[in-house]
């Protein structure tokens, strides 16, 4: 077993199904891994009921209709969100439309 999917055990109890189908690709697993750690559990700007509470519009475009992600983006800037939550709430989006994808592939 890979360094990557020992540390994922002893930190998670258990290996993810999402990263189990990419054993193959360990490196990938790992930047994932780590990444995943950062984005969702680290301490970025928005604590984690703030992501689930006031990015629902935002969520939607940014996933449906990126191109148009930077005018939403400025509403929640507009809205009362720091440049720093607003950046850490594109990459909290980001990393879910990011799995998704590798999800369904």
């Amino acid at each position: 077993m890979a360094d990557i999917f020992k540390e994922i055990k002893s930190k998670r109890g258990e290996v993810a199904s999402i990263h189990s189908a990419f054993k193959d690709y360990p490196q990938g697993v790992e930047a994932h891994f780590h990444f995943h750690e950062k984005i969702l559990f680290g301490d970025g700007p928005l604590d984690r009921s703030e992501r689930k509470e006031k990015l629902e519009r935002f969520s939607k475009i940014l996933t449906k209709e990126p191109w148009k992600a930077h005018v939403e983006f400025l509403k929640l800037i507009h809205e009362g969100f720091s440049h720093p939550e607003a950046l850490h709430a594109t990459m909290v989006v980001s990393y879910f439309n990011f799995v998704n994808r590798c999800v369904h592939a």
